[in-house]
């Protein structure tokens, strides 16, 4: 079988079986690096999945007698999903909520489902709607390491009876300082290797569990409709950047990063770094690039700034809140300063 993918990407590929509603078995068939894949004991009627680490492109496929190559492509369907860990280290709690701009309208409830390494999921739950278009739900499984990965599968119905689906990852660790969920280093990273966050012990309170996922609709960096149309990200319209002036465009996807118990800050600041590549777009070595931090309460991107490390492609910035990140590319113009002598 042959899966296409964009240059740069790494993605996880799964086979399925039975229904979306009833899965009875799911398989990590592997991760192509070099564009072909063996898979054992495919069946007429199972589904191919596939999702990039990072979280942009998704593909799925049932199997038919000839299994035509996987190609993975940015999803059109693209909600923004958030998880928070319980307190008690037994499930996931799920905040899912699309863009009111998105042709797809949702029919019904979503559905949700989480897959460890090895293939192990969890069981499906359904999330009704609410009144403003959001979707909730509780995931209950059990983390029984000191730091946990894997993928998130969400899918549901739309209004034209097409199957709105997408894949996540996920990675959640203890915090130093718990003597049960002590990770070896004080570095928490994503699964995509995007985002690296440097806890101080003592910084939050004792068995603190921490979740990093990607996140693609996020409200719109920049101000102005020409910003929101660069971003391709239309969530809350009200949101405009604190500080600053000039056109700014996400490099890579945004962040988010939730704390258990409903920890929003920590004690002393962690370290945050954001690391970009090549294949994320033209100019980056030289580019004007920022730390950015989505307040919840204001509505507003607030520029945390940053030290930038061209050799290691990164952003590094103190951070004390738990929320959304992302690393903005600002385009800064300049008035030319003319003298006139006479």
């Amino acid at each position: 079988m042959k899966v296409i993918l964009s240059a740069g990407k790494q993605a996880q590929v799964f086979l399925f079986k039975g229904q979306a509603d009833d899965v009875t078995s799911i398989s990590e068939v592997g991760s192509p690096m070099t564009g072909t894949l063996k898979v054992w004991g495919l069946e007429v009627g199972n589904e191919l999945k596939a999702v990039t680490t990072d979280g942009s492109e998704f593909a799925s496929q049932v199997v038919t007698s000839t299994v035509e190559p996987l190609r993975l492509l940015p999803t059109a369907w693209r909600p923004r999903i958030e998880g928070y860990p319980t307190a008690e280290g037994k499930g996931l709690t799920l905040d899912v909520s699309q863009d009111v701009s998105q042709t797809e309208v949702i029919s019904g409830p979503l559905h949700a489902l989480l897959i460890e390494p090895g293939g192990i999921y969890s069981q499906t739950i359904t999330m009704p709607g609410t009144d403003d278009g959001a979707y909730h739900g509780d995931l209950p499984f059990a983390f029984n390491d000191s730091a946990r990965e894997g993928y998130l599968w969400v899918w549901g119905q739309s209004r034209d009876d097409k199957r709105l689906e997408m894949m996540t990852t996920y990675r959640i660790a203890g915090v130093p300082g718990s003597h049960e969920w002590a990770y070896p280093t004080t570095d928490l990273g994503s699964l995509d290797g995007l985002l690296r966050l440097n806890i101080p012990g003592y910084a939050v309170p004792t068995s603190t569990l921490i979740i990093v996922m990607p996140v693609y609709q996020v409200p719109p960096i920049g101000s102005g409709a020409a910003a929101a149309r660069a971003t391709d990200l239309r969530l809350a319209p009200k949101a405009k950047i604190a500080q600053g002036t000039g056109l700014r465009t996400p490099v890579g996807p945004a962040h988010s990063i939730r704390a258990s118990g409903g920890i929003t800050e920590t004690a002393i600041p962690s370290v945050l770094t954001l690391f970009y590549t090549p294949e994320m777009g033209a100019g980056l070595e030289k580019a004007n690039l920022s730390i950015y931090f989505y307040n919840d309460e204001t509505h507003e991107w607030e520029d945390k700034e940053g030290v930038v490390d061209r050799e290691n492609r990164s952003v590094s910035a103190p951070v004390n809140r738990f929320g959304i990140y992302a690393l903005v590319k600002v385009f800064r113009s300049y008035l030319p300063i003319i003298l006139s002598i006479r």
